[in-house]
């Protein structure tokens, strides 16, 4: 499984481990991060670049997972 598969499969357990009715505003903040970071990732990366961008990017979506 790629590293990319990895992140979307752990996002889909986040979702699910939220209340129902939090998942809207959960979903909705994961897609805003995401916008950002795909215009990042158009650029090429080093291997050790690559892994601090994946870092950076789960540590926001958790960061919102915990505010919500």
């Amino acid at each position: 499984m790629s590293l990319e598969e990895e992140y979307k499969k752990f996002i889909q357990f986040l979702v699910e481990s939220l209340p129902e009715d939090k998942r809207t505003r959960f979903i909705e903040e994961v897609n805003k991060i995401s916008s950002k970071y795909d215009e990042l990732y158009k650029k090429e990366f080093s291997e050790e670049e690559a892994n601090k961008f994946f870092s950076n990017f789960l540590m926001e979506i958790l960061e919102v997972y915990t505010k919500i």
